[in-house]
């Protein structure tokens, strides 16, 4: 149960003003801040500069603000970064954009596990045919329930982000790694699947996570990611704390009123 309920209680305390909002333990995770000559992007890792691309306003497409990420389709490369500190309970979101999958996989994914000095692929999703939003079990794709990826018509070269207004979707992960039995959620655009045991590999007990990644795998076209953070996921106690605030939020406004 707490599970489903650890985003709201994490809004209805920053809300109340109870409880501060918890540091991103990603940095530069708006893609806001670029340098260099070719452009990159501050704070994250790079295993080939020419598989990314800095989209701008104007003339770029952009799924917010002045920047977003462009992942060149090809061969197995990575833009990927470590949370500054290691957390096993999490919640991970992301915004994307894809346009209409005809190929093999397009927003191909990315959480690592590590424990003892050892790490590998935990959860891997993609889009896949149909737009459908895949999670890889270790031995094949299975979709996600129902969920599905809104698309952006291509306009322009094909496969490639040079002007389309992106349709945006919005992906979020909340998951345990920690746990007796590792389970994670996966809620997009809103429509939620949960108590996903979908792992690439086996999590050990106690392990944290590892690498996140974004990667250009063969796809059928590029995408853009942006917005992306990963905060720890509220304790039980600081989620009890927020739904008796918000229960007591009423009488304190009216108890307010009447001094």
């Amino acid at each position: 149960m707490t599970r489903f309920l650890a985003p709201i209680a994490c809004l209805l305390l920053v809300g109340l003003g109870a409880y501060p909002a918890p540091a991103g333990l990603i940095a530069n995770g708006n893609f806001e801040s670029v340098s260099g000559d070719p452009l990159k992007f501050d704070g994250w890792t790079y295993d080939d500069a020419t598989r990314f691309t800095v989209q701008s306003r104007p003339g770029g497409s952009v799924i917010s603000g002045n920047y977003s990420a462009e992942i060149v389709r090809g061969n197995v490369h990575n833009l990927y970064q470590t949370p500054s500190e290691a957390v096993s309970s999490f919640i991970f979101n992301m915004d994307f954009a894809v346009f209409p999958n005809t190929g093999d996989r397009t927003m191909n994914t990315q959480l690592w596990w590590a424990a003892g000095g050892a790490s590998d692929i935990a959860v891997q999703l993609r889009v896949g045919s149909d737009n459908r939003l895949q999670a890889y079990d270790g031995g094949a794709w299975r979709n996600i329930g129902t969920l599905a990826a809104d698309t952006t018509v291509d306009t322009g070269t094909p496969n490639v982000w040079n002007g389309e207004e992106p349709v945006v979707n919005h992906l979020s992960i909340v998951g345990h790694f920690g746990a007796t039995a590792p389970y994670y959620d996966v809620t997009l655009n809103a429509n939620t699947v949960s108590n996903l045991q979908f792992f690439q590999s086996t999590v050990p007990a106690g392990a944290t996570v590892g690498p996140i990644r974004f990667q250009a795998n063969n796809g059928a076209s590029n995408w853009l990611v942006d917005n992306v953070s990963f905060v720890p996921e509220p304790s039980g106690a600081a989620m009890l704390g927020a739904l008796v605030l918000f229960a007591l939020a009423p009488w304190r406004r009216r108890h307010s009123e009447t001094k």
